[in-house]
């Protein structure tokens, strides 16, 4: 993917990842210039153009053709300056084109059987054939049998639509293409994307965790099992025992003659043992067995010797599983991870590569492990549905936040690139991947059990768009100490106050996660919870919130308790800067009243400067808060 170029009017060379780099865009594969279908297609893309723009997706065209004639198509078509066209540099054997699996066949162009019909209805429209002679004399430039697509890409490699055309003419569904571009459906109401659903199921946000995890089905049926066992081991000697008393056993054959209990044996009744059919000693054996278990089944006899020995066969598996399944929460990728562990216990916050999504984004196409996930893909099938007009709505701002275009760009961070990128392993990089994933595609979307409209998190699209927010991955084993943990991540605090930029009003977008993979769920509510618990008095003191998050996090949405939205796949904890809206999180009964006391003075020293009448009304509240708490304490 990273090698991918294309060319504009000009000649340029463009690397096509950096068309959706930094934004969002609807991206148009059509078959050649010269194409009827293809002058309907950019026909129906025109009449839609404002509504995507409206929300923030730009249109972007690919063709067969070359660069000379992308003006020439622009002025027939009457393209505005504002879609922009480019051209596979090699239209004979398209890169670009074959790099989104899209096909190229006779038979998709002159062996289709909707191809006459639907180019009859294109001609009927308006819409004719007619290209752009090349200097050998063909009427059309490239592969003539090859089709088209549509996608909608974004920010971090997303993907959030794919329409592969199956023939000539084969165009996605208009309304299908604005719902997925602008997240609205044709009513106005929010679109769920279905890679939003997928994240609410995987994080399990729809339902409250349980206080303990839960041991899977194999497990649990394997401790019944070894429970049933060992009661028979208890059970069965004992029916043993009775059965001895109640039914006493047959008198044992005599001992071999040549033993020494065998001399005993015939001092004491006078007679020699009888003759065996087996050799002495096993004859001996054999009693001895028999009467020690005082049975009369040989079934019987067996069950007795392997109930306890079974029991102590299935306690040990099941010893050895859970082994094995703690090893696996501890550290998923087993004892190269645990070499990891040993070799970097206590990661330094000073020296721990720190990327913006952006970097990371460059740094998977770079090692080629992007993958497409995307959330929708259609067939294209359905040509009669009309396009609507669709509203769009703004982002959630904060406060006294316009619109984010007009914040203008962040600066450069400062810091450094290539070492960075080059001490981040391929690991560190897939949980980097994840949680920006998991930022993209579940905090910036909305969704029905959030209770409002907007995304889950309006902090978060925002960041995103700006690149302030910052990753590192901590490799610090399953269950670090208190001290070495807090040591930790006191130690990024000024690492966040370095970071650009230090004033204006972006700088509330400024954030850092710090993702923890070798810490299992059974441990996060002591080694993650516990953390943020300790340290959010000295974190509040200096303006920053510092946020906790994992798989069993409980905390419920403002607008539906029944919903949990601060969940991760990895836990993680999370730096910004405080914010008006943060009073909720600052007054909680989980706090003392000194805490209170010292969280709201905290607060009004940093948001009382700030405008706008939603401000002022928290402000109000907040002092209003302070004093009930400040009296309450004098009364004591």
């Amino acid at each position: 993917m990273d090698s991918l170029r294309l060319c504009d009017e000009h000649g340029t060379v463009v690397d096509m990842p950096s068309l959706w780099r930094d934004r969002r865009i609807l991206l148009v594969f059509l078959r050649h210039f010269g194409c009827r279908f293809c002058k309907q297609q950019v026909h129906a893309v025109k009449m839609v153009h404002d509504q995507l723009r409206e929300s923030g997706t730009e249109v972007v065209i690919v063709s067969l053709g070359t660069p000379e004639q992308i003006g020439r198509f622009r002025a027939d078509v009457t393209l505005p300056e504002s879609i922009e066209v480019y051209v596979d540099p090699e239209p004979d054997t398209p890169v670009a084109y074959a790099a989104f699996k899209l096909r190229s066949s006779r038979d998709f162009v002159v062996g289709h059987p909707r191809v006459a019909e639907l180019g009859a209805k294109a001609l009927e429209e308006g819409f004719r054939d007619g290209g752009y002679p090349t200097a050998d004399g063909a009427p059309y430039t490239g592969d003539v049998f090859q089709v088209g697509g549509v996608f909608v890409l974004g920010q971090g490699n997303t993907c959030d639509y794919a329409f592969r055309s199956s023939y000539a003419g084969d165009h996605p569904n208009p309304s299908d293409l604005l719902e997925a571009a602008t997240g609205l459906r044709a009513d106005g109401s929010e679109f769920t994307y279905p890679t939003t659903a997928r994240w609410l199921d995987r994080l399990s946000a729809g339902q409250a965790a349980p206080d303990s995890t839960v041991q899977p089905p194999p497990m649990q049926l394997l401790r019944s099992l070894a429970a049933l066992v060992g009661v028979m081991a208890v059970l069965l000697p004992l029916v043993a025992l009775f059965d001895h008393i109640v039914y006493p056993p047959p008198p044992p054959p005599p001992p071999p003659s040549g033993s020494p209990i065998g001399s005993l044996f015939r001092q004491l009744s006078g007679r020699r043992p009888p003759s065996s059919p087996l050799p002495p000693a096993a004859t001996w054996t054999a009693w001895s067995l028999a009467s020690s278990l005082a049975l009369h089944s040989t079934a019987f006899k067996a069950i007795t010797l392997a109930a306890p020995l079974s029991s102590l066969v299935l306690a040990l598996a099941v010893h050895l599983l859970q082994g094995t399944r703690r090893a696996a929460l501890s550290d998923g990728r087993g004892a190269k991870a645990a070499a990891t562990h040993a070799q970097a216990a206590s990661p330094d916050a000073a020296s721990v590569p720190l990327l913006s999504m952006t970097e990371v984004d460059a740094l998977a196409l770079t090692r080629q492990l992007v993958t497409c996930d995307c959330s929708r893909v259609t067939d294209g099938t359905d040509m009669l549905t009309p396009s609507h007009a669709l509203s769009s709505d703004e982002l959630v701002g904060i406060d006294t936040l316009s619109t984010l275009d007009a914040l203008g760009a962040l600066a450069s961070s400062g810091e450094p690139h290539t070492p960075t990128r080059a001490k981040v392993s391929n690991f560190d990089l897939h949980q980097l991947r994840l949680a920006g994933c998991y930022m993209r595609e579940f905090l910036s979307r909305p969704h029905p059990l959030l209770g409002r409209s907007g995304p889950t998190c309006p902090f978060v699209p925002k960041a995103l768009k700006l690149d302030s927010m910052r990753a590192a991955v901590l490799r610090c084993g399953p269950r670090p100490s208190a001290e070495a943990m807090h040591a930790l991540v006191r130690g990024f605090i000024p690492r966040f106050e370095r970071l650009e930029p230090h004033t204006g009003p972006t700088l509330v977008f400024k954030a850092i996660v710090l993702l923890f993979p070798d810490v299992p769920l059974e441990n996060a509510a002591e080694v993650i919870d516990g953390t943020q618990r300790a340290l959010k008095a000295e974190f509040v003191a200096r303006g920053l919130m510092l946020g906790e998050f994992h798989l069993k996090n409980n905390s419920t949405g403002l607008h539906n308790a029944a919903f949990y939205p601060l969940r991760t796949v990895c836990p993680s904890l999370a730096i910004r800067h405080m914010v008006p809206q943060d009073l909720v999180f600052l007054t909680g009964d989980q706090y003392s009243r000194a805490q209170c006391i010292g969280f709201l003075q905290s607060y009004l020293n940093k948001v009382s400067g700030a405008k706008g009448a939603k401000v002022a009304a928290d402000v109000a509240h907040a002092r209003e808060l302070l004093k009930q708490f400040e009296g309450s304490d004098a009364d004591r």
